[in-house]
């Protein structure tokens, strides 16, 4: 256990110390505020607000749904082609595995890391936005209620994006350059994507089509039955891709 957690420092250290992650960073956080300025001026010039009010349906929402959509997916798979198929073609893998620590705690540590990226990247997108909101005077977000809410719907969202970042980890093993699994991953989302405006029937079992199941709690009365259905759903790809990953991962050789 202690050599996990030495890990799951080292490596989140490794992540957040590079230049391309601190750029991540400071991009996520300019969009809500270009967004935020742009409504307010908006709303001031016209007199129509142009996001919704009450809840969370205000800027926060706004911003997660591009956030979960555009941004935050092709991030993941960049981070991780570079943490695994990176790695392995810069044979920086071997150094890792040199010291006195299992395969499996090295794998466990390297996704522990993607998914703390991933919460930092909702953190920062909610807590500007949420600020932005307060500021430009855009909705909810001055409001006790709205914040406590917007947050739960956040934290909702990163049950779906860390079983994205669990898929990309498993089709990553397979590649020795992380350009070229980056770019399938990018290529399979694109596709999962487009798949329910030609297959809508399919699009039931499509993993990457349940990104928004969040929105299911913005409802009055939020459907449990199928809040349950999804999330154990979600749950299921997110095991059987982590297993996945973590065998092939040990039977490499690097």
């Amino acid at each position: 256990m202690h050599s996990y957690t030495a890990n799951v420092r080292n490596e989140i250290e490794k992540l957040f110390v590079q230049r391309k992650i601190l750029l991540l960073l400071v991009l996520t956080g300019i969009v809500p505020v270009l967004a935020g300025f742009l409504l307010g001026s908006l709303n001031n010039g016209t007199g129509i607000s142009f996001i919704g009010s009450g809840g969370a349906a205000g800027l926060p929402l706004l911003m997660l749904d591009a956030l979960t959509v555009l941004w935050l997916p092709p991030v993941l798979f960049l981070v991780v082609a570079e943490m695994f198929a990176g790695e392995k073609a810069s044979r920086t893998m071997k150094n890792v595995l040199t010291r006195p620590i299992a395969r499996s705690a090295v794998y466990a540590s390297k996704v522990t890391a993607v998914a703390v990226l991933c919460l930092t990247l909702l953190g920062e997108t909610w807590l500007i936005s949420l600020l932005m909101e307060f500021v430009m005077g855009l909705g909810s977000g001055s409001s006790a209620l709205g914040a406590v809410q917007s947050l739960g719907i956040y934290l909702a969202a990163f049950v779906p994006m860390v079983a994205l970042a669990l898929i990309a980890v498993f089709v990553v093993q397979w590649f020795g350059s992380s350009t070229g699994a980056f770019l399938l991953l990018l290529f399979i989302y694109l596709g999962a994507k487009l798949q329910p405006f030609f297959f809508p029937a399919a699009s039931t079992w499509n993993i990457f089509d349940q990104t928004d199941w969040y929105r299911l709690w913005l409802a009055t009365a939020p459907p449990i039955n199928q809040l349950v259905i999804l999330f154990m759903f979600i749950l299921a790809h997110g095991i059987m891709s982590y297993a996945a990953g973590l065998y092939r991962f040990e039977k490499q050789s690097f």
